[in-house]
């Protein structure tokens, strides 16, 4: 008598029993969501690696990583299931993934509801914004949605950095130095100064900022301003053209008050539960299940069927 080869997935479940508790709380969770709201919704996850900032670069939003999401997505759907809940913990990245993922979304599902735990910043907020529902524990931190930009530092790091402090630096900050920090210098040396300080700027990556800033500002308008109910004027001016830092907190009421559906979730909430114990042992995955010296896990995909970790191995200096 043969016996039949074990498919990708039984493996899986055999020797990765992490995972297969991850899955447990993935369909608790789809459980629950579908009977609060009523709707039979799938369940999956984009889980960055926000435990680290030395790492922060290699888990940003960008377009290297939409196949992966697609499949997550796309391999979540079960029989008819139309609404999509997607966990997301990320510090941000791109102007463009956004809008590309509500594409790929919209190709499986007729809406998709972000449900959040911890962490949900830049163009992570952005995305939570065109969901049709934000479900989020009440602690989650969101940010501004000005994006971010991936770059070379002088000294070789690979790093990001936000378009909104690019502009603002060639804007205002230099203008303000020239104008009043060198006023003592003398005056036979001032012209060459100021021509030295504008020559070191990087004016590509000034422009790129203009471009991503514009291409978010034009995501806000070509989404939320048909919403009756968002106020996009002061979602714009307050998410994207003042806030005082890149890294300024916003919360699920901050949102709430400029229009967003959201639902807030108190931390002792049983669903709550279920999402943060997830989230919990996602990330003890993505930090501390990682096989190989100086490997550590940067992204993480999942679904009830599915999961795709993605580790990186950092160099020693």
């Amino acid at each position: 008598m043969t016996t039949q080869p074990k498919d990708d997935f039984q493996l899986v479940m055999e020797e990765n029993l992490s995972h297969s508790k991850r899955r447990e709380l993935l369909i608790e969770i789809r459980k629950e969501l579908s009977k609060r709201l009523e709707q039979n919704l799938s369940v999956a996850s984009y889980i960055a690696n926000t435990s680290n900032p030395v790492i922060a670069h290699l888990t940003m939003m960008n377009l290297s990583h939409i196949m992966h999401f697609e499949d997550i997505i796309k391999t979540a759907k079960n029989s008819d299931k139309s609404k999509l809940a997607l966990i997301l913990e990320t510090y941000g990245g791109e102007s463009d993934f956004p809008e590309e993922a509500l594409k790929r979304i919209h190709t499986y599902y007729d809406e998709f509801y972000v449900v959040t735990v911890n962490i949900c910043k830049s163009a992570g907020t952005l995305l939570s914004l065109l969901s049709n529902k934000l479900i989020s524990v009440k602690s989650t931190s969101f940010g501004p949605v000005d994006p971010q930009l991936f770059i070379t530092d002088p000294q070789g790091n690979n790093t990001s950095i936000a378009a909104r402090s690019v502009k603002e630096t060639m804007e205002n900050t230099i203008q303000d130095f020239v104008d009043n920090k060198i006023k003592n210098i003398p005056p036979e040396f001032k012209p060459g100064l100021i021509a030295a300080i504008l020559a070191s700027q990087n004016y590509l990556l000034y422009q790129n900022s203009l471009d991503a800033l514009a291409q978010t500002e034009k995501v806000i308008d070509k989404y939320l301003k048909p919403r009756a109910k968002i106020n996009t004027d002061k979602l714009k001016q307050e998410l994207l053209s003042t806030p005082l830092s890149h890294a300024q907190g916003v919360s699920i009421d901050d949102l709430s008050k400029l229009g967003i559906d959201t639902i807030s979730l108190d931390p002792n909430d049983d669903l709550a539960k279920l999402i943060i114990e997830y989230h919990r042992r996602a990330m003890r995955a993505l930090i501390m299940e990682v096989q190989g010296t100086n490997a550590v896990g940067t992204l993480l995909f999942e679904n009830e069927y599915r999961s795709l970790q993605l580790n990186a191995t950092l160099q020693r200096v």
